[in-house]
C-alpha cells in the first residue's frame, strides 16, 4: 500500500548497552586513556571526544580522534579502540588540550571529571555535534 506522503526520517538508535567504555575510571596526568567503542550503525566521520563531565550540549572536546584512525576515511568503523597519548595532530586547530586540564564549575569548584563520547558530525563540521553514546566516566 504505496502513499505519496514521504516517510519520516530516521533516527540515530541508541544502543541497549554501552557502546563505549574506557580503561579506568582514575588516571594520572598525561597518562594513556584508552577508549574501546562498539556500534552497530557507523559512519565515516564519527570520532571520540573526551569532555567534562555532564554535558548534555557537545562543542570542542579537550581532545578527539576520528573512530576509523584518520581524517580520510572510506569507510565506517564500528567497533575498535583508540589511545590518547598526546595531542592527536587533527587536534592543531580550537582549544584542544593534552593532558587533560582540570575546570571550573559554575559554583566555584575545581573538577577533574572526564567523559568519553562518541559523536557524529550533523551536517557541516560546527558544533554542537550528535551524541551516539557516552561513557559513564
Amino acid at each position: 500500500n504505496l502513499t505519496n506522503k514521504p516517510s519520516l526520517k530516521p533516527s540515530l538508535t541508541l544502543p541497549q548497552v554501552p557502546c563505549i567504555t574506557v580503561n579506568s575510571e582514575n588516571y594520572s596526568c598525561g597518562s594513556p586513556i584508552t577508549i574501546t567503542f562498539n556500534f552497530a550503525d557507523p559512519l565515516p566521520d564519527d570520532w571520540i571526544g573526551i569532555y567534562p563531565c555532564n554535558l548534555d550540549i557537545f562543542h570542542h572536546a579537550q581532545v578527539w580522534k576520528w573512530s576509523c584512525g584518520a581524517s580520510d576515511c572510506l569507510t565506517s568503523n564500528g567497533t575498535g579502540a583508540v589511545v590518547f597519548d598526546r595531542l592527536p595532530p587533527s587536534n592543531a586547530y580550537g582549544p584542544h588540550r593534552w593532558p587533560l586540564t582540570p575546570y571550573l564549575l559554575p559554583n566555584g569548584t575545581i573538577s577533574r571529571c572526564f567523559q568519553a563520547h562518541l559523536l557524529r558530525n550533523d551536517g557541516p563540521s560546527v558544533p554542537p555535534y550528535e551524541e551516539v553514546c557516552g561513557s559513564s566516566s
